[in-house]
């Protein structure tokens, strides 16, 4: 997309045949839009939005993953709803959204948000109430299930630039940048294998993490 509207909230993945998948904000007059753009195995790029309805400010946090039938699933931040949403789009169809984690009445939930899909197609949301309760919440749905959220941490000031990985054993992996005091700002893991409990481990303490990336190897 080359248009100057094109917003740098946006984020990647490549499917088993190849194709390029890409979820970023469009600015269309200051009405903020979500959009995707797929690269196909022979070059072609195509785009369409996914949400632009009536909020003014969709899509400042967004991401995209694909599952094993290469479908694309992005979850996106509604800030005028306070809440995060999900979308797919199914081989042939159109898009679907509908909100994964409608938050409450005194929740800004969505934030920092990063998407992931397991061997057995169950999709993991990760994402912050940044500023209300100041917690790190893991919104999730099997296949043919509903979404549940769990707050698996409740520190303050957590998930900011978060970054999600999921192993070949379903085991998952986030970093996240911990903001507050200069005591306690820094670099924070969590796993969670599969059917196990949450473990958390301190990477780098200090001022000065600024953004996040992960990646586990096969080993």
């Amino acid at each position: 997309d080359t248009n100057y509207r094109a917003k740098t909230y946006l984020s990647m993945a490549i499917d088993g045949e190849d194709g390029v998948h890409v979820s970023y904000q469009y600015d269309v007059w200051d009405n903020h839009d979500i959009y995707y753009a797929y690269r196909s195995p022979t070059g072609v790029w195509t785009k369409q939005a996914i949400d632009s309805s009536a909020s003014t400010n969709m899509g400042y946090w967004n991401d995209v993953a694909v599952d094993a039938d290469n479908q694309p699933h992005v979850s996106y931040h509604d800030w005028a709803g306070d809440r995060l949403m999900y979308a797919t789009k199914p081989a042939g169809g159109g898009w679907t959204k509908e909100a994964a984690d409608p938050g409450g009445s005194s929740d800004e939930v969505g934030v920092h948000n990063q998407i992931a899909v397991d061997s057995q197609g169950t999709l993991h949301l990760f994402h912050a109430d940044e500023w209300s309760n100041q917690e790190l919440r893991h919104t999730q749905q099997p296949v043919g299930g509903t979404w549940t959220t769990e707050v698996f941490s409740t520190e303050s000031s957590v998930g900011e630039h978060a970054s999600v990985f999921v192993d070949v054993d379903d085991g998952i992996h986030l970093v996240f940048r911990r903001n507050g005091a200069t005591s306690i700002r820094g670099l924070k893991y969590a796993y969670l294998s599969h059917g196990g409990t949450w473990v958390f481990e301190d990477v780098a303490l200090g001022p000065h993490v600024v953004s996040t990336d992960l990646v586990v190897s096969g080993d």
